[in-house]
């Protein structure tokens, strides 16, 4: 359930600045199938968001205490990898 309410944070911060979100596998995924998001397991978060979207999306998951696996400066560079992780900086 953790896990879910930081799907909640993300996208309250996404939406606050205008950026379109869709939602994929995890916790979705388990409320489509099962009806509740706790039945499913998951491991982390897949999110779709434009690509005109990915350098405002990456300062908003750096800013609520997520590391970029792709730099800003190679966003800003172009260099277009198609899949963007984060890893939580907070350790449980």
């Amino acid at each position: 359930m953790r896990l879910t309410a930081e799907l909640f944070r993300i996208l309250e911060r996404f939406a606050s600045e205008g950026i379109a979100t869709l939602v994929i596998k995890g916790p979705v995924l388990a409320v489509q199938a099962y009806g509740d998001p706790a039945i499913r397991s998951y491991g982390d978060l897949d999110l779709l968001v434009r690509q005109a979207d990915i350098r405002r999306a990456t300062e908003l998951m750096s800013a609520a205490g997520y590391a970029a696996a792709v730099l800003l400066t190679a966003i800003d560079a172009g260099k277009i990898p198609g899949q963007y992780l984060f890893s939580s900086r907070i350790q449980n």
